[in-house]
């Protein structure tokens, strides 16, 4: 009974058996070259997927920064248009001064009153004043805006806000100034993008000189200059009021002239040039 369980285990593990078969025979792969496969095959992968991930990444950023501009100029377009301005007037009393001491009348800067958007039917458009009210990645108005953790599905914040200056204490006219905030947040790592809001907010500007007012970058880049910031300074050259420097800004000074570099070979003989003309002749010779 022993020698035959020897010979059956040994049969099973042998040449034809288990491990043979297993681990590898003279016209296939063996269990090593299929991991050795197998992990190479994982990393491509994941490498493969990381790269994809980048690329989703960068097209999610520029879809975000593209819908911010858009919504800054629907904006812009609702509050320069007259007749939904007349529409935003008529819902928000506050915005008819009555006096120079009336609230964000005042002229104080500081005191600014966020709006609620209509447009020309009388349609609200967008409320200001609602601290959840944002927008989603594809320009929808969205109710679930969170400043402080963030949210994917309504990831970008806008506050329009409006301040007043009256002609005298009567305020028989006044001028009314706009500014437009943004803020983006995101509650997760692929969302979170590099987003910065001074590129596509609206720094206070008179109502009536809105209609055709381009993004920051924009106006920069029309005036042949690169936007960084009103106020802001670089390389001891400050932004002008719509944050504007020269491209000549980020052009450092020149370095010191190398030495002179060693007089190359003689170059080669040139061709034989063409023959002059003949000379006058001499005069005739004497016999003594």
């Amino acid at each position: 009974m022993k020698s035959q369980f020897f010979f059956r285990l040994k049969y099973f593990f042998g040449k034809k058996g288990l491990f043979t078969s297993t681990l590898g025979n003279s016209s296939g792969f063996g269990l090593v070259q299929a991991l050795v496969v197998m992990g190479i095959s994982g990393i491509i992968w994941v490498s493969l997927a990381n790269v994809l991930s980048l690329v989703q990444k960068n097209q999610y950023e520029i879809l975000v920064k593209s819908t911010v501009m858009s919504i800054r100029q629907s904006l812009i377009n609702v509050v320069s248009n007259e007749i939904s301005w007349e529409n935003i007037v008529a819902n928000q009393s506050f915005l008819q001064c009555l006096s120079d001491t009336d609230p964000y009348c005042d002229g104080d800067s500081t005191t600014t009153r966020d709006l609620i958007l209509y447009d020309a039917e009388g349609v609200e458009f967008f409320d200001s004043s609602v601290d959840t009210r944002g927008f989603t990645v594809d320009g929808s108005v969205c109710n679930a805006f969170n400043q402080i953790d963030g949210n994917d599905a309504c990831p970008i914040g806008v506050r329009v806000r409006w301040r007043a200056i009256c002609s005298n204490d009567v305020c028989e006219s006044q001028q009314d100034l706009i500014s437009i905030d943004f803020s983006y947040r995101a509650n997760s790592n692929f969302r979170n993008i590099p987003f910065n809001p001074f590129n596509y907010n609206l720094t206070e500007q008179p109502r009536t000189s809105l209609a055709g007012h381009e993004a920051p970058l924009l106006e920069c880049a029309a005036r042949g200059m690169v936007f960084i910031g009103q106020g802001q300074s670089f390389n001891d050259s400050v932004a002008d009021v719509q944050g504007c420097v020269p491209y000549s800004t980020f052009i450092g000074p020149r370095g010191l002239q190398g030495p002179v570099g060693p007089t190359g070979p003689q170059g080669p003989t040139g061709p034989q040039g063409p023959q002059g003309p003949t000379g006058p002749s001499g005069s005739s010779a004497t016999c003594p």
